[in-house]
């Protein structure tokens, strides 16, 4: 067979531009070539139309009042400072499966609506309570989590820190947000994250006089977002909100209800930590900046790792709960 050579020109023309082509590829799904706020951006808008996702988070509280009097309280400390809290799920098509307390309870949710079963007690109608009456800690509803993060202004997710590095054998960016202000305040009001505890861990503080007036929180929220520019997907979450603790009028009493030892909360370390380095730039450690707790500001870790990114399978509904939670042809 005779080649063209006309063909055979235009062909090797071309080859150059197609070579270029390929390596602009290549490098754009390099986490170190990508430009970091458009990673973001275009991360958080695929995140926001999944269409399923699994997830497990872990929340830890260390409240400025919890930390005052576990000093003055000693070997007792362990009856104010809370432990972690985990939970497990899974959310597809809508519908939002959770499991707790070591898997031994699961609720559903479904528009508003839930349910709740454990090993002893079958799917019973809830509210932001378990089967056996207990409270539902906070469970992630990652849809809402990146609308949430997507509604604010494109001034609120201005990259103050990045670096690429690798997650789980895959090319990652971790980019670094700091929301402040109004934009932290709807970030947080929006029931995208736990709120930040002002309680006592196991402690009931029982409040006589004064006014309950409603305030919105003087709070910072820290977030880091390790990110695949490849993908577009959204891989972990490290989030850290600090909030200004107000005092409350009146005077109070301090009743111990128990409670089991918690984390440590290394109170020294925090209070000792550097936050910037001798030429006056912010300390990051794991994504986060390094932020001193003083005795009036608590802080609230919340991190979360995402997994099936649109491959979570369709949940097996009891009939039950599909009942009760009025879900039909699913």
């Amino acid at each position: 067979m005779t080649l063209n050579p006309l063909l055979a020109s235009v062909t090797l023309c071309l080859f150059p531009f197609a070579l270029a082509a390929q390596d602009d590829t290549a490098a754009a799904a390099k986490p170190e070539q990508a430009n970091p706020k458009e990673a973001l951006a275009a991360a958080v808008k695929r995140m926001a139309k999944l269409n399923g996702v699994a997830f497990r988070t872990t929340e830890a509280q260390n409240s400025a009042m919890s930390r005052n009097i576990a000093k003055q309280m000693g070997d007792l400390a362990g009856m104010v400072i809370a432990g972690d809290t985990s939970v497990r799920g899974t959310w597809f098509d809508g519908i939002l499966r959770a499991t707790m307390n070591d898997d031994a309870d699961e609720i559903l949710t479904y528009r508003g609506r839930m349910v709740a079963r454990n090993d002893d007690v079958s799917w019973k109608l809830r509210r932001n309570r378990l089967a056996s009456g207990g409270k539902v800690p906070f469970v992630l509803d990652p849809g809402r989590f990146f609308e949430a993060l997507q509604a604010l202004p494109a001034s609120a997710l201005s990259v103050k820190n990045h670096r690429a590095s690798t997650y789980k054998d895959k090319a990652v960016l971790i980019i670094g947000i700091t929301l402040e202000g109004e934009d932290a305040q709807d970030f947080a009001l929006s029931g995208a994250l736990p709120a930040v505890s002002s309680g006592m861990g196991g402690m009931m503080m029982m409040m006589r006089g004064g006014g309950d007036t409603a305030q919105l929180p003087d709070i910072t929220v820290d977030l880091a977002l390790y990110v695949e520019p490849a993908t577009g997907y959204i891989h972990k979450v490290k989030s850290r909100s600090y909030q200004q603790s107000t005092g409350g009028g009146g005077g109070f009493q301090i009743k111990v209800q128990g409670g089991g030892l918690g984390a440590e909360q290394e109170e020294e370390e925090e209070e000792e930590a550097k936050e910037k380095d001798d030429s006056g730039k912010r300390i990051y450690k794991r994504g986060l900046p390094v932020r001193r707790l003083g005795d009036d500001l608590s802080r609230m870790d919340y991190d979360v790792i995402f997994t099936k990114h649109d491959h979570a399978v369709p949940l097996k509904l009891d009939p039950k709960a599909k009942r009760l939670l009025k879900i039909a042809n699913k």
